[in-house]
């Protein structure tokens, strides 16, 4: 094999991985903390497979803040969830300045505040259109 055709071979091997994943997409900002959601697919023990919104909060201020927010979910174009904004669906994150904190693929039972269910993979359902986020607030706090 030539050099050529080497280097060629290990530059496709190199990319192959980056033209399944999915980049991060910019949907919320506001007073130096960006929103960014991608959906990956998360599979569980005896559940079916299914793709989730994992979110990535950026603080970009200069100090650290604990951020809190209500998600309002579209599910098929239309709001489940728009003006509940009560205690249990409050979510609440601690971001060191400079930093950010992004969500997991996680079991129902597990879910945190950086997760949010897009659809299920093997069945024709509901599924997550657009994801909005709501009564965004900081406080600044030393995140440890």
């Amino acid at each position: 094999m030539t050099t050529t055709k080497f280097l060629l071979v290990c530059v496709a091997f190199l990319a192959i991985p980056n033209l399944f994943s999915q980049d991060w997409q910019k949907f919320h900002s506001e007073q130096g903390f960006d929103f960014y959601m991608k959906y990956t697919d998360c599979e569980f023990n005896n559940v079916q497979p299914q793709s989730w919104a994992i979110i990535k909060i950026e603080n970009t201020n200069s100090f650290d803040a604990e951020v809190s927010f209500y998600y309002e979910q579209y599910m098929d174009g239309k709001c489940i969830n728009c003006g509940n904004y009560d205690q249990e669906n409050l979510k609440v994150v601690g971001i060191p300045k400079g930093a950010s904190k992004e969500g997991k693929c996680k079991p129902d039972s597990r879910r945190g505040p950086l997760d949010v269910f897009h659809k299920f993979k093997l069945v024709e359902a509901r599924e997550l259109t657009d994801l909005k986020i709501a009564n965004f607030s900081f406080e600044k706090k030393k995140i440890q």
